[in-house]
């Protein structure tokens, strides 16, 4: 259809302003964007543009808001991306004090202004404070694609308890992505194509203090071991931070020899010392190989090793919660 054609139609349906170029509705037409009677598609200003702030995030979630800025190399590519393309997903806003505010889509705002290009902007009529908060986690779980550990943790457990505010209302039946408004860490782990118990294990891990979850995102605390020590208090955790050797990585059999400890009232600085200082067990490797040509089929599910690595651990929980043990055969 002729980018004529569908700004016409588009205007008509009350979708986008009448001054929007042709050039961009073709654009869009190839990332689709929802909307309704509440939501219009429109260009604007940087002058009729604010942003949405950490303190007014905090102030509807009651937590930081969880995820890292990006600049260097990633947002000089953006700017260019900009310059050469304009901006392909709108950004999310919503009426503000006589102006537009920006929910999702800071660093695209950011790159269209040095870029010298028109912001296509999406405007949410009917968005509170509690859906602002929820559309700026949403959009950022979406389009990052190796989110942090800790940018999880903090994401999925803001969003159950955003999701349970939203539950207490009754003048909201429905939330914008259709889900019921109790909505339950299932559907929220379909959006990112997770089971509800990796969700529970994300949320879990936001027990840990800031400081030992950042080892978990450095890598230097397996994610397993950092569940299970964010069951412990934060007293514990801290004490276990102020011995937290400076090489080496903390694995699950540590993390339980350390819960064990706190648990019988013996984790003391020279008990945590022992259990860091104690060789590993070497165990019998029975390795197995995956043939990778069987994968292929799959490739477009598994884009990287570590989305494999979360299906195949899910499946094996799933096994032993569910099944028998399955025999040991020879192949």
């Amino acid at each position: 259809m002729p980018a004529k054609d569908i700004k016409n139609m588009a205007y008509h349906l009350n979708f986008v302003s009448e001054d929007l170029e042709e050039e961009t509705i073709s654009r869009m037409v190839s990332r689709p964007v929802p909307a309704s009677g509440k939501n219009r598609i429109t260009c604007l200003t940087p002058e009729q543009l604010v942003e949405y702030t950490d303190e007014e995030f905090q102030t509807a979630t009651g937590r930081p808001q969880p995820f890292h800025e990006y600049d260097g190399e990633e947002f000089k590519s953006l700017v260019e991306s900009v310059k050469e393309n304009g901006i392909l997903e709108p950004v999310i806003v919503r009426p503000f004090h006589g102006k537009y505010q920006i929910l999702a889509g800071r660093h695209r705002t950011r790159a269209a202004k040095i870029a010298g290009k028109p912001i296509l902007c999406l405007i949410r009529e009917d968005a509170d404070d509690i859906e602002a908060a929820k559309i700026m986690i949403d959009t950022n779980l979406e389009q990052r694609p190796q989110p942090k550990y800790s940018e999880l943790a903090y994401a999925y457990r803001m969003q159950a308890e955003l999701n349970k505010k939203q539950g207490q209302r009754t003048d909201l039946k429905t939330l914008s992505n259709g889900c019921t408004k109790l909505d339950t860490a299932g559907e929220i782990g379909k959006k990112d194509g997770k089971s509800r118990s990796t969700v529970y294990n994300y949320i879990q891990l936001s027990n840990l203090i800031p400081e030992l979850l950042q080892k978990v995102d450095d890598k230097k605390i397996d994610m397993t071991a950092g569940i299970e020590l964010s069951h412990l208090s934060p007293e514990n955790q801290k004490q276990i931070l102020a011995i937290l050797p400076e090489h080496g990585k903390i694995k699950k059999n540590k993390a339980l020899e350390l819960c064990k400890a706190a648990e019988e009232q013996q984790l003391t600085t020279e008990k945590i010392r022992a259990i860091f200082d104690q060789p590993p067990v070497k165990k019998p490797v029975n390795a197995f190989r995956i043939d990778t040509k069987r994968l292929e089929p799959y490739r477009e599910i598994l884009p990287n090793q570590k989305v494999l690595e979360d299906l195949f651990f899910e499946f094996l929980d799933q096994l032993k919660t569910n099944m028998q043990p399955i025999p040991n055969t020879k192949i």
